[in-house]
């Protein structure tokens, strides 16, 4: 899987999705996650997405994630000893310039409040931001994302 980041990269891409990444082996879901970073380094925008989530790694900055398509847990994996500035809006259990720490799981099994998008703001640190459990797209919605 490296040797197709690196080559996408190489060809001029920086939105790239990475399916099949998961499957079942431990090593390869954490290496390939991994990969995230190295994408987000080299200029670049990756999502690695199996069946039941949606996987992103995020830098210091404010982000709007909209809950399109739908998913039912949204949740932060620290990758730093401490993640600060930590704000959350528009969800279930909001957080204010928090610290986050490695290994904490104050992060984890939120939701998007329906109706809004959430709002993720990091002032240092890093963290994978991962959209757990889709919701089966109603096929009127379905065209509404075309």
């Amino acid at each position: 899987m490296e040797m197709a980041v690196d080559q996408a990269l190489k060809l001029g891409f920086r939105e790239l999705l990475l399916l099949g990444c998961t499957g079942g082996r431990g090593d390869h879901h954490l290496a390939n996650l991994g990969l995230l970073e190295q994408i987000d380094q080299r200029g670049g925008y990756g999502i690695l997405l199996d069946r039941t989530n949606e996987m992103r790694f995020l830098r210091p900055g404010s982000y709007q994630i909209e809950n399109r398509p739908k998913y039912h847990y949204l949740g932060l994996i620290p990758l730093d000893a401490t993640v600060t500035g930590v704000t959350l809006t528009g969800v279930r259990y909001p957080l204010d310039d928090f610290t986050l720490r490695r290994g904490s799981t104050r992060s984890i099994s939120n939701e998007i409040l329906p109706g809004n998008t959430a709002g993720i703001t990091i002032r240092d640190g890093h963290v994978y931001l991962i959209r757990s459990q889709p919701e089966p797209i109603d096929p009127c919605e379905k065209e509404k994302m075309k």
